[in-house]
């Protein structure tokens, strides 16, 4: 039985519906899951630089055109354990979204702070270790160790 129906048993009935519903949404080249995960996004501020405003354009725009497709391998979803009161999806979400495209398996690791301060000291170093030992158990799933 593939892993993303062993997954999805493993979800509540609600859950499982929106599951399949991305998994439709990808399959048919939908963008709802991206237009979903962006539609709240924050008023570009009127004194950046033009260079700066370009940018920011332009990664907006690629954000809107990209249509995610299904990986067949494994992946690691990073969640810190903080959530910002402004969240558009709960870590729940997130989890169903990731692992409708994600078909070999998705490995979900907490780490302690916010968005931005799980990337900064003191807790970057619980995430490379977290990260390492998951790299770690994937070369020993490929060896057959």
């Amino acid at each position: 039985m593939p892993r993303t129906l062993e997954y999805m048993r493993t979800l509540p009935l609600r859950q499982r519906l929106s599951f399949l519903r991305r998994k439709v949404e990808i399959f048919s080249g939908s963008k709802l899951g991206v237009r979903l995960s962006h539609r709240r996004l924050p008023r570009l501020p009127r004194n950046l630089p033009q260079s700066s405003l370009a940018v920011l354009q332009a990664c907006r725009s690629a954000m809107r055109q990209y249509t995610p497709r299904p990986y067949p391998g494994s992946a690691i979803l990073v969640l810190p354990e903080l959530q910002p009161d402004y969240s558009v999806r709960t870590d729940e979400q997130k989890v169903v979204d990731w692992s409708a495209l994600v078909d070999g398996g998705l490995d979900v690791v907490r780490v302690g702070g916010s968005k931005g301060t799980m990337i900064a000291p003191p807790k970057v170093t619980t995430l490379a270790r977290l990260l390492v030992e998951r790299f770690e158990r994937a070369r020993l799933n490929r060896s057959g160790k």
